[in-house]
């Protein structure tokens, strides 16, 4: 079934088909953005979709741990942990630490993965940014459709990751 961010009921009922595992928060802020989209509202829509990610990405990094030894869980969680650390620097950690544990991941989480998180998730970071600070800059609504579109797919990736790292832990 294609991804439709125009046909909200049917975004989300994919949405929570390919992404069961999908956290209550990430949810709720991603089907904002699908109703500010569909209201017309870009800006909105394009805030609450990198929220929505940032989220995301931080469940993600959180179950990285898994693969850590305790030293090096206790420094990293307090980056990843921090109120007062911004986003970027987390990420850039989380990424880093991705990267060293690339060779333990399986073969089809870890294929395409630096794709996956260094574009589609900086995307969305810079068009929440653009959006959320009175840059003035607009955010169309094709740009919103598809942004909409690659989430799921790009939540799938992740989520299928946050799992997978759990289960190692378990």
């Amino acid at each position: 079934m294609d991804v439709n961010p125009d046909d909200p009921g049917g975004y989300l009922r994919l949405l929570m088909a390919d992404v069961p595992a999908i956290s209550n928060t990430v949810r709720a802020y991603a089907e904002e953005a699908l109703h500010a989209y569909n209201a017309r509202l870009y800006r909105a829509s394009a805030v609450m979709l990198g929220v929505a990610s940032e989220a995301a990405v931080l469940e993600v990094a959180t179950a990285l741990t898994a693969l850590m030894t305790e030293a090096e869980r206790r420094t990293y969680l307090q980056v990843i942990e921090a109120r007062k650390q911004n986003y970027v620097a987390k990420f850039e950690a989380f990424q880093q630490k991705l990267r060293s544990k690339k060779d333990r991941l399986p073969e089809e989480l870890s294929d395409g993965l630096d794709l996956t998180l260094n574009a589609v998730a900086d995307l969305l970071r810079l068009y929440r940014n653009d959006a959320g600070h009175p840059s003035g800059k607009k955010v169309d609504r094709g740009d919103c459709f598809i942004h909409l579109r690659m989430f799921v797919r790009y939540a799938q990736k992740l989520y299928l990751l946050k799992t997978r790292l759990e289960e190692s832990h378990a």
